[in-house]
Order: C-alpha cells, then structure tokens, then sequence
C-alpha cells in the first residue's frame, strides 16, 4: 500500500494573524502527490459553512474582489484540501485550519474647524478635519439639517481642507448649517458605517448699515450728503428721510448702489427744522438684508446762520491757509474778514464757501488771527450773522544746511541739510548769484540729501549759492529760507600733454602722431591745423592711444 499523503502546510497568513488588506493572499506548502487544491475561507472554525472556495493548481491565491465582502475586525478561517489528477481529495490530507483577523474598522475622520457651535467668520467659510491611512479621498457634505438628509453643496477631495466655493448655493447670513466628511477608497467607495460626526456651524450675522453723516448736527445746506458704511453681502441700499422721529412722515424713500447720497432738493427741505434718516440693506432683488440702521437726525441752517469750517481754533500748517464755511442759499456773496488785535488785516467778497490766503500782507509765526464771514444778498446788503472764528500760524520752521559749502573739487556735489521739525518736504534752491535772480536747479524733495544731476552743468572756478525751506504735504512754505551757503568747485590742476613726434620737417603727409601718456586719462584729444594759433582744424580725432595716423584725409601738402 502507497504511504499516506501528508497534508499541505499553511503559510500565510499565519494562525491568529492579522492582515491588512479585505483581499488578503494565502500560500501553503507543495504537496508531492498533489496536482491542485482547494482552498476555503469559513466564519466558524469548524468549516460547516464556506464563504468562499477556489481550486488552483498553484499554492497560493488572493481573496477577490468579486467575493463575498469580508468584514473590518472580524476572524475568518482557513483551509487547504489537495487534490489528485481526478479532483479528489486525498485522504485523511486536509491542512490545519488557521484563523485570520482582519483589519481593524476605519475610524471616522475626525473634525477639526469649525468646531461644532462655532460662528464662521464669512460666508465662504473653510473646513478642516484629520486625515485616516486608509482614506485616499474625502467627501465634505454640508446640509441644512443634522440629519444631512438633503446636501447643499458636496465635493470629493485627495487633501484634509476645502473652502466652501464662490459659485455654489449661497449660504445665508444668521443661519445654522451642519457639515460631515465621509472617507473614501481610491475607487470612491465608501467604508461600511465610517462617517464623521455631524458638526454644526453658523453664519455672520448681518450688521445694520452704520451712518456716518449727518448723525444728530446741523447741516449746512438744503441739499445734504449722506454716507454710511457698506453692508458685506448687501447689493443696494434704501435711503429714507422723513420729517417725524419714527419715519411715519417720509418725505423721501430711494434705492442707490453706492454708500452715498446727496439730497436731489424735491421735494424741498426746510429751514431750520429737524429731519430724520435711516438705511436699510438690500440683497440683488432688493428685498431686505438684514436689520436696517438707527434712525439719526439733522438740522437744517437757518436763514440767517453760516457755520464756519476750518480752520476754527486751530493751527494752520503754512502762511497761506485755506478757509471753507458752510453756504446760505439766500446769500450771493460771502465776505472775509482776518484781524490782528481788532485790527483788520485783509478782506476779500467771493461768491463761493471757500478762499485761500494769497500770502500778501504776509501773516506773522506763531501768532493768533481771527476771522469772520458776512453773507451778503445780491445787492450787497448784510444778511443772517457774522460768525467768528481764530487760527494760530505755525512756529518758524528753518532747515540747516550742512554741505557743499566752501571750496569743493567736483561738479556735482550732494547738497545736505539737517531736518526740520514737521516737514512733509524741502525746497532747494541753487543759483549763481547771491540774490538768486537767476535760478539755476530748484528741485522740491521728500528727503534731506540730493545730488546735482549735472543738467544744467556747473563750472570751475565760479561761486554758487544755495539754501533750503521747509514744506507741508502740499508744496506749502512751512517756514523762511535757510541761510545762504556758498561753494566753488576748483579744479585741483593742470594736466599737460607733452608730444613727442613728429617734431621738424617729415618725409610723408600722411605723418604718425605720438605723445606721453598722461596718468588717469582715459583718451585724447589731437587737433591739427596749418595756422600757429589753432583757429582753423583740419584734423581733431580723439583717441584711446598715445599715437595715430594720420589718414591722409583731408589731404596735407609739402612744404607748409
């Protein structure tokens, strides 16, 4: 009788061990007497109820896809049985049965920002949350109720953050929303019962539109600006103005795109009397968004009243001020009146709220001014008040200069001078004569340095005067010039070529010229003429060398 046939050993996965993947691969040993075998995958170790079986003539095989889907975490065993020619098993030849363990359950990935609760800061908020090793891919769904039973919006992402996208369904302002991340496989599938918790987040609330002006003053015209502060999200705005402290009585109502708006004068204001206004954000059909504004009020002027501007109780940053007052409509003209010690100064009629100091008679540093304005009516006439108002000039403001200043060796010095105190800038001034009647380079800097360009170019040997003054952010004189600096640029001395050849009479006319080089010349200059004092040239080149030829062009002739 044949000797038994010994059962096949089983490789791997060993007895107990734990595979990582749900398609695991089995190997066992050779049998010699053996032409196939039939492995069994069972759920009880017992093997009375198969899973999975396959015949092979090789001696391992992979669990397929196409089976039965084994589960995370659960034990499964296993069995080889060989077979003979006919596909019988031999007897008495089964393997052991060995256990396996499969992966552990995927943990659901957890959620990071926005913590559940937490109020985004737009609505194009962005979500993060940990990754898992056995995820290549991420779905975010985002749902308006906990149960995520219907999504807004989802994608599929390989990374562990997206941002909610500018083309999708709109979030609203003030609204609870919930998120959750489901892990995917590489080819997209979900993990059996592997979803994130369910994080809620909410909105931004929507801020009422912030008025900026006019808010509880006067006015000072029958025709006001109005302004406020954008609502983020908001499309338009609905302006009302009304003459009851609820806005029961309105007397305008109007949608504008901007944050501005400037009262059209229909229906007319009245003088002297107080109006109320407010702004209500509008979305891109114009419905309401969000909760409207405070109801502020204004004042309109009286007919006999003008406010002044500026500058009131202030200090001016030049000697020649600009002054603005509020307007009459029933004035025509406006007069302006600055005193000194009740002594008046200067005075001008305008038609308009506004003039500029023309600088003459020149104001004092440091010292206090007042000044009024009286409307006038179309005949000249007073009419309503004359307020008062004082200014103060500012201090004597004189930059130092520092350099060029005696005698210098270049001919495109820096000019250097220390920094006045509240200066925006400097004027420079350079000249050639003391009185600076012919002005050669006067540039306005923000900086105390700068160097002659070289355009209009300076000479040796002749004095130049410069001085500098201090400006606002406008070109403004903030003081009086500096002190006059002088400078003459000398040139350190005379360089001489010395010729050596041709000297006498020469045997050519087209002779070769040579001479001594000079240290630090960078070429040279070679005039010829047939006159001693050098008034007419026939040749000048300039050359790089100490020698040249001459190239017979113009032609010279014997015996001159």
């Amino acid at each position: 009788m044949p000797p038994p046939v010994q059962p096949p050993d089983l490789i791997s996965p060993g007895n107990s061990e734990q595979v990582t993947t749900l398609t695991p691969a089995f190997s066992w040993s050779t049998v010699t007497e053996a032409t196939q075998y039939e492995i069994s995958l069972s759920e009880d170790e017992g093997m009375s109820s198969v899973l999975w079986s396959e015949v092979t003539g090789a001696t391992n095989a992979t669990y397929p896809d196409d089976a039965l889907h084994l589960q995370r975490g659960q034990a499964y065993y296993w069995q080889v049985i060989p077979l003979d020619e006919n596909g019988d098993p031999f007897e008495n030849a089964s393997s052991s049965v060995f256990s396996l363990l499969m992966p552990p359950p995927v943990q659901p990935p957890t959620l990071t920002s926005p913590a559940s609760g937490d109020m985004v800061s737009s609505l194009n908020p962005t979500f993060t949350w940990e990754g898992i090793t056995e995820a290549a891919q991420y779905e975010i769904r985002v749902a308006e109720d906990e149960e995520m039973g219907s999504f807004i919006w989802s994608t599929v992402t390989t990374e562990i953050s997206v941002s909610y996208p500018q083309d999708a369904l709109n979030l609203n302002y003030a609204a609870d929303y919930y998120w959750q991340v489901v892990p995917l496989d590489a080819e997209g599938n979900m993990f059996d019962d592997v979803t994130s918790t369910v994080f809620s987040f909410q909105t931004p609330t929507i801020q009422p539109p912030n008025l900026l002006s006019p808010v509880n003053v006067a006015v000072t015209s029958l025709t006001p600006s109005f302004s406020w502060e954008a609502v983020e999200g908001g499309s338009a705005y609905a302006i009302t103005i009304g003459s009851s402290e609820d806005l029961s009585e309105v007397i305008l109502m109007v949608n504008v795109q901007a944050v501005e708006f400037t009262y059209p004068g229909d229906p007319p204001l009245e003088n002297e009397k107080t109006y109320f206004w407010r702004v209500q954000a509008l979305d891109a059909d114009e419905n309401s968004f969000g909760e409207a504004s405070s109801i502020a009020s204004f004042n309109t002027p009286s007919i006999g009243e003008i406010s002044l501007i500026a500058p009131v109780d202030q200090t001016v940053t030049n000697l020649t001020p600009s002054f603005s007052w509020g307007t009459l409509e029933l004035a025509a003209n406006y007069t302006i009146t600055i005193l000194l010690n009740e002594e008046v100064v200067w005075s001008q009629t305008t038609e308009t709220g506004e003039v500029t100091y023309p600088g003459e008679p020149p104001f004092s540093y440091e010292t206090n001014y007042s000044w009024n304005v009286q409307p006038l009516d179309g005949d000249g006439n007073p009419i309503a008040n004359k307020p008062q108002a004082t200014f103060t000039t500012p201090p004597l403001v004189q930059a130092i200069p520092t350099s060029p200043e005696g005698q210098i060796s270049i001919l495109t010095p820096t000019f250097i001078w220390e920094e006045a105190e509240g200066a925006s800038g400097y004027k420079l001034e350079v000249s050639s004569s003391e009185d600076f009647s012919d002005l050669l380079w006067d540039p306005t800097l923000g900086v105390t340095s700068t160097t002659h360009p070289g355009d209009p170019p300076l000479e040796y040997d002749v004095t130049y005067y410069w001085r500098v003054m201090a400006v606002d952010a406008d070109g403004n004189p903030m003081g009086e010039w500096s002190a006059v600096v002088s400078f003459t640029a000398l040139l350190a001395e005379v360089v001489q070529v010395i010729p050596t050849s041709p000297v006498g009479e020469v045997s050519t006319t087209t002779p070769s010229f040579s001479w001594e080089e000079v240290e630090g010349a960078s070429g040279y200059k070679v005039e010829l003429s047939n006159v001693e004092d050098l008034s007419e040239l026939l040749w000048n080149p300039t050359v790089g060398v100490t020698s040249t030829t001459h190239p017979g062009d113009p032609p010279l002739e014997y015996d001159v």
